[in-house]
């Protein structure tokens, strides 16, 4: 009997130990001279978290398990540590527990399921800012008219086209490269009374009337087009385009099939019809397309190079999505938004410090961009700094970023 109650002292005196030297630790240092409110769970909190997070990379899973029940055992109101339970509850199929650990977080904060990826990388992803426009990277207007002419050269010499024929088209296009759209359809009109059959003329003036936005003339004009000129694989690829552009994606694959068909070394028909495949969710028909670009243009269509690495990052290749990404910045290094892409990429894979190093890159290039400050204050909590990734969601706020003063208010605000 005495032995127990010698026990039972000694479990008392360890618990009051642990228990006071909790206050203690989580009472040391506090954050002092701060313009904002945030709110400090406790040094032992964050071990206890970490020491989940090294448990887990050790596949030590029920150490991990005990590590975070110690860690909401200590702070029961702590919403991020209710939702690292959460996630891992979900993760080992304790489906109903995740559940109600969720519950109570979204009380307090409902961007947390999303920010520690309860609701998978594309939750994640939606959260974060994406300020780069793949698009800025395509073939630009000369390259297209480049078709053109070499395209005509080749059908002049084989006498597919006359000599009158041939030199109305090369003056509508040069107005074409001039911007002067009304001269060249004024051109093209004039160019038609004589050769009311020239299918490249009308595919002339589909692709301004695209360009102008006119969608149904442009598809007017480009069926005719490719009734007189259907080997004329442009033509097959502006009619694609107008019907991606309205929306009509089967209808669009079908023409730029058909361009690639006619002219295998057609880049920006294959590069358009990969992106129709990413919409209807054809991602590995997608890559095949973008590999196929970068093969004939030896790695030099940046734009190609990236939306491979998205393609990848969606079929969730995280080390092939790094090596395109990788490659697109060592083209262009100087484009901020391509380290905030990378870092958007290295966030949703899990390498918090890689992706804040992308922003801080990112932000030595552009130091007032107010996403790379959201994005990388967003990384700040996830590596146990509340303090650097207020500082950062208040700096991105203050630069006008409405989604950074709402998760202010939400992660940094009482």
């Amino acid at each position: 009997m005495k032995k127990l109650q010698s026990c039972g002292f000694c479990l008392m005196f360890m618990l009051f130990f642990v228990q006071a030297n909790g206050q203690s630790q989580s009472l040391e240092k506090p954050w002092i001279g701060r313009t904002y409110v945030v709110q400090q769970y406790g040094v032992q909190n964050h071990n206890f978290v970490r020491q989940a997070d090294i448990a887990l990379r050790k596949f030590d899973f029920e150490g991990a398990f005990f590590a975070l029940e110690n860690a909401v055992a200590q702070n029961p109101n702590s919403p991020e540590v209710l939702m690292r339970r959460a996630v891992f509850r979900k993760t080992f199929g304790m489906e109903r527990e995740a559940r109600q650990d969720l519950a109570l977080v979204n009380r307090q904060n409902p961007y947390l399921a999303d920010l520690y990826g309860y609701n998978g990388p594309e939750g994640l992803w939606a959260l974060l800012d994406e300020t780069f426009d793949p698009g800025a990277l395509q073939l630009n207007q000369v390259d297209v008219l480049d078709d053109y002419y070499r395209l005509w050269d080749i059908r002049y010499s084989e006498r597919g086209i006359n000599k009158g024929e041939m030199e109305g088209l090369d003056r509508a296009l040069r107005k074409v490269e001039e911007l002067d759209f009304d001269a060249a359809l004024t051109e093209l009109d004039q160019l038609l009374k004589a050769f009311p059959t020239s299918g490249l003329a009308y595919d002339l003036k589909g692709m301004i009337y695209t360009r102008q936005g006119q969608l149904e003339e442009a598809g007017k004009a480009l069926a005719t087009a490719v009734i007189h000129a259907p080997e004329f694989a442009i033509a097959w690829y502006n009619y694609g385009r107008v019907e991606e552009l309205k929306d009509n994606l089967e209808q669009a694959n079908v023409y730029y099939d058909r361009a690639v068909q006619l002219q295998e070394d057609l880049i920006q028909a294959q590069f358009d019809r990969a992106g129709v495949l990413r919409k209807k969710g054809g991602y590995e028909e997608a890559l095949a397309d973008y590999s196929s670009i970068l093969q004939r243009s030896e790695g030099q269509h940046t734009a190609a190079l990236l939306q491979r690495g998205v393609t990848k990052r969606q079929l969730g290749d995280f080390g092939g999505a790094l090596v395109d990404y990788n490659q697109a910045i060592a083209a262009h290094p100087d484009q901020a938004e391509l380290l905030q892409s990378r870092g958007n990429l290295n966030l949703v894979f899990g390498f918090y410090h890689h992706a804040i190093r992308d922003y801080t890159e990112a932000l030595q290039l552009t130091p007032d961009d107010p996403s790379s400050l959201y994005n990388r204050g967003l990384a700040h909590f996830l590596i146990f700094d509340p303090v650097s990734a207020c500082v950062d969601l208040q700096n991105s706020a203050d630069l006008g970023h409405e989604r950074a003063a709402l998760k202010y208010t939400y992660f940094c605000g009482e």
